[in-house]
């Protein structure tokens, strides 16, 4: 009886990362294929140095906006081992910021009133926030793009709100309506006839 062993070689037949389009709040997952495999061997690599982390997901807390991931994978199948293959390489982008708050105070405003908006963003990079204003009476915008506004462009019975907008330095959040403040009318002072 003649025993024939069969060789083969085993090969990586591919490596990829999903998704493609990523940002720093996103979870990466490579996944290999190879002609005959047991296991794999990841090797996570950022910006061309490797980070020592060997799982199938790498999250956030691993790359930055504007980093450059690949994986290499090598297929095991008992002591035979493949040659490492690079997987497709995925550039982090950068984040929209997005706006979460807009609101106008106080609520109850007369011609004398100073108007102050208030804002909050939240940037998935952690970017520091900037924010435009644009100050709108009667849905007719006044010019104005600062915090406040006074009542040199407002009268009794205006309806006055403020769009808001947030910059991470790169992009620009959507505009985000604030509440609409009513512009209410001054009551007289009163007056005392004094009797001569």
């Amino acid at each position: 009886i003649t025993s024939v062993n069969f060789v083969f070689e085993l090969t990586m037949l591919s490596a990829i990362i999903e998704p493609d389009i990523a940002y720093e709040g996103t979870v990466l997952t490579v996944t290999g294929n190879a002609n005959r495999a047991l296991s794999y061997e990841y090797d996570w690599v950022v910006n061309n140095v490797s980070i020592s982390q060997n799982g199938t997901t790498l999250d956030g807390s691993f790359f930055n906006k504007s980093d450059m991931v690949y994986c290499n994978i090598r297929a095991s199948y008992g002591p035979a081992k493949s040659y490492w293959l690079q997987s497709n390489t995925v550039t982090i982008r950068n984040s929209i910021p997005v706006m979460t708050n807009s609101l106008i105070e106080p609520e109850s405003a007369y011609e004398t009133t100073i108007l102050a908006a208030i804002c909050d963003g939240n940037d998935m990079d952690n970017d520091t926030l900037t924010y435009e204003y644009e100050w709108f009476g009667n849905n007719i915008s006044t010019g104005q793009t600062g915090t406040t506004l006074d009542g040199t462009f407002f009268n009794k019975g205006d309806e006055i709100y403020c769009n808001i907008r947030a910059c991470d330095g790169d992009v620009l959040s959507d505009w985000l309506q604030s509440n609409t403040i009513t512009i209410q009318n001054t009551a007289p002072a009163s007056q005392i006839d004094s009797v001569q």
